[in-house]
């Protein structure tokens, strides 16, 4: 392939495989179609993209991703597999950063309604998520082609034993306070940039630089491609 960013690879009824993607940053995709997904040949075709939103409860997973289907060299748009597709997905500790890693999920986008929905649901039976977060790995079927994003929930914020924790630069007031003797108490979600208060997660992550508006990050770097 011509463009490094595009990974692609060809099955057919009798031959199925792998098609591994793996970005710069160290993430990886794999998706394992079996044999008999097919009717003919058919070109998978995955790249990496950026995401625009995300659904409601939800934070951007740091993978995003579209698969396209091609037979005699024509697009598929939507195209539905006859055995459930392996969706095999390695992040790293930047991608899930604040994250709960038991929550991770895979959504693909409907064109029909123009909304994020969870990709178990696109199979029948619905598909089962394999979490394991010692080897920062998710696993989930798909049955079709579509656009996907990795999605999570934040985790909770730990416990502490009653100290307090000041932001690294204090507001002209909150300095005030403390040279008086006061006892300040500060919410952990919140850090005083010298300009104002901006919103970051339980573990000092700015949310308007990593999520702000519910984007995601900026257009991938070269990845690795193997087939």
């Amino acid at each position: 392939m011509t463009d490094p960013n595009l990974c692609a690879g060809t099955y057919d009824p009798t031959m199925g495989g792998p098609l591994v993607f793996t970005s710069p940053s160290g993430s990886s995709t794999t998706i394992v179609v079996p044999t008999a997904a097919v009717t003919q040949p058919t070109t998978l075709i995955y790249t990496p993209v950026s995401t625009t939103s995300v659904p409601p409860g939800y934070v951007f997973g740091g993978l995003a991703f579209t698969l396209v289907a091609s037979q005699s060299g024509t697009i598929l748009s939507d195209f539905s597999f006859l055995w459930p597709v392996a969706v095999s997905i390695h992040y790293t500790d930047s991608d899930v950063a604040g994250l709960d890693k038991n929550t991770l999920v895979l959504y693909c986008w409907d064109t029909a309604t123009s909304t994020w929905k969870d990709v178990a649901t696109s199979c029948s039976p619905t598909s089962t998520y394999w979490r394991y977060p010692a080897q920062y790995r998710v696993v989930v079927a798909i049955c079709h082609s579509s656009g996907f994003g990795s999605l999570g929930v934040i985790g909770e914020i730990p416990t502490y034993d009653g100290s307090v924790y000041l932001p690294p630069i204090l507001g002209n007031e909150q300095a005030a306070a403390v040279q008086k003797g006061k006892r300040l108490t500060l919410t952990r979600d919140q850090i005083w940039t010298g300009g104002g208060w901006i919103p970051v997660d339980g573990w000092g992550h700015c949310l308007a630089d990593r999520w702000g508006s519910g984007r995601g990050p900026s257009s991938p770097a070269q990845g690795r491609c193997q087939r």
